[in-house]
């Protein structure tokens, strides 16, 4: 297998570099963690214009069609500065997952938004009691006519207050023994409530709880009980994407420190 950047990924890590050496620094950081907005916005938009929140979305969508490698090369480049805005939430785990298994209306009504900065996503599957068990689900989805009752409660939801959409996981009845569901649930939705708290590293997580929630089957995410392995191959790429921004880190750090 061939590792080599192309000239293309060259040109994207080097452009990265640069804008991240020259406009956020550490006191920038510090600055964004204390304003408690978990972005500061025209860092947001100013990637947006470099490409890179759409950069690996199809280009019907307004993205660039990048791959895998190019979301690597992003998250190292975010490592070395300690980047806290929610690209991980937005375009690796949320935008993925759309682009994975949406509807075509929901691809067509979020991606684009995303590559232009307009839109945050959070998926919100992690439950208290479930530590690393991702099959882990209590949220309970009931039958209400043609729509879904939603109820449940989810932990360390990132990005959860400014996501414009979180990705809700349940079952039928809260039961274990169901498949899991994917649901699309507006943040201002009745019965949806975000406490919002900042972890060690400075980015803002929350706890969602899902209050009878209500939404419609056209806001379900991929087929009815077919979601885990949609939910696994979001996480497995998010889980890739967190250890080239570890290695970005880790080489800034010796940088420093030589």
């Amino acid at each position: 297998m061939n590792f080599n950047l192309t000239e293309e990924q060259q040109m994207l890590q080097d452009s990265l570099r640069r804008f991240l050496a020259n406009e956020y620094g550490f006191e920038k950081r510090k600055e964004i963690i204390a304003a408690g907005q978990g972005l500061d916005k025209p860092t947001w938009n100013a990637f947006a214009e470099m490409g890179l929140l759409g950069y690996t979305l199809p280009e019907e969508y307004g993205g660039l069609g990048g791959n895998a490698m190019d979301t690597l090369l992003v998250m190292e480049s975010f490592g070395r500065a300690l980047v806290v805005e929610p690209y991980l939430s937005t375009v690796v785990l949320g935008g993925g997952i759309i682009q994975d298994a949406g509807s075509d209306e929901q691809k067509e009504r979020i991606l684009p938004k995303i590559a232009t900065g307009e839109e945050f996503l959070a998926l919100a599957h992690q439950e208290p009691g479930g530590r690393h068990n991702l099959d882990y689900v209590r949220t309970e989805i009931q039958k209400h006519g043609d729509d879904y009752i939603l109820n449940g409660r989810k932990t360390a939801v990132l990005n959860a207050a400014g996501a414009h959409y979180l990705i809700v996981s349940g079952r039928r009845g809260g039961r274990p023994t169901e498949p899991v569901s994917l649901f699309l649930v507006n943040h201002d939705t009745s019965g949806v409530e975000i406490e919002e708290y900042t972890t060690h590293d400075g980015h803002r997580v929350a706890d969602v709880i899902l209050d009878s929630v209500m939404v419609s089957d056209d806001d379900r995410i991929g087929a009815r009980g077919q979601a885990m392995p949609i939910i696994e191959k979001g996480v497995d790429r998010a889980t890739a994407a967190l250890c080239a921004e570890a290695v970005g880190a880790m080489e800034a750090l010796n940088a420093t420190t030589m």
